[in-house]
C-alpha cells in the first residue's frame, strides 16, 4: 500500500502518521503569512544544570512531600518551579525525563490558575500550551492550582496544591444491622507524593 501522504489521526491523539494519497479526508490549509518557526536563544547553563529547550533545568536531589517544599527548593538554589509555557519545552522535557524514567517520581512544576476569559495562566500570566499531546486529556479543569507531571504516562495535569484532603466523618452508630448507605464524595485528584521537584535555573 502507497503511504506517501501524512495526516492527523484522531484516533491516535492526532499525531502525524504516514496515509495513503488517496484516501478521502479533509485537507488542512494555512491562509496568510506563515510565522516564523521559534528558535530558542542560546543560552549558557551552570553546571549543574540541563539545558532543555531554552532554559536551565534542575531536579532537585532530594524529594519533597508539598508544593510549598517544592517551591522552596527551587528559590533556596536560585531559581523558581519549572514553567513548561511552550510546547517546545514541552516535547523536550517529555524526551529528558522519558529517556531517564527510572528515576523519577511525580514532578510538581509552578502554580498556575484560570482567568476570567477560562483560559489556564502560570502566576506570571504566562499562558500554558494546552494545544498539546503532553496534556491530560479533558484537562486543565480550573480545578487545581498548580501544574504536575505524571511520569507514568508522561503526561501534565492540574491538580490541587493543598494536602490530602480531610478523612470523611464516621458514620453514626446505629442500632440496627443494615448497612448505611456510601456516599461517594467528590473525585480527588491530589497524587501521592512524594515528588521530585523541576526548578527553572537562570542562565549564566
Amino acid at each position: 500500500m502507497d503511504a506517501s501522504c501524512v495526516a492527523l489521526q484522531g484516533s491516535r491523539d492526532y499525531y502525524w502518521r504516514d496515509f495513503p494519497c488517496d484516501y478521502l479526508k479533509p485537507g488542512l490549509c494555512v491562509c496568510g503569512e506563515v510565522p516564523e518557526p521559534h528558535i530558542p536563544p542560546e543560552v549558557v547553563c551552570p553546571e549543574n544544570t540541563t539545558r532543555i529547550f531554552d532554559r536551565c533545568v534542575l531536579i532537585l536531589p532530594y524529594l519533597v512531600d508539598t508544593f510549598q517544599e517544592a517551591r522552596e527548593g527551587c528559590a533556596a538554589e536560585g531559581g523558581d518551579l519549572l514553567r513548561l509555557n511552550n510546547p517546545g519545552i514541552m516535547r523536550e522535557f517529555y524526551f529528558f525525563v522519558e529517556a531517564d524514567a527510572g528515576n523519577w517520581s511525580e514532578i510538581i512544576f509552578v502554580d498556575g490558575q484560570l482567568n476570567e476569559a477560562g483560559k489556564f495562566l502560570f502566576g506570571d500570566n504566562s499562558e500554558v500550551p494546552m494545544g498539546s499531546p503532553y496534556w491530560q486529556v479533558g484537562h486543565p479543569t480550573g480545578e487545581a492550582g498548580h501544574l504536575h507531571y505524571s511520569t507514568s504516562v508522561y503526561l501534565v495535569n492540574d491538580v490541587p496544591c493543598g494536602g490530602p484532603p480531610p478523612p470523611p466523618p464516621p458514620a453514626p452508630a446505629t442500632t440496627t444491622t443494615t448497612p448505611a448507605p456510601v456516599v461517594s464524595g467528590p473525585h480527588d485528584h491530589r497524587p501521592t507524593g512524594p515528588f521530585h521537584v523541576a526548578c527553572e535555573m537562570p542562565p549564566l
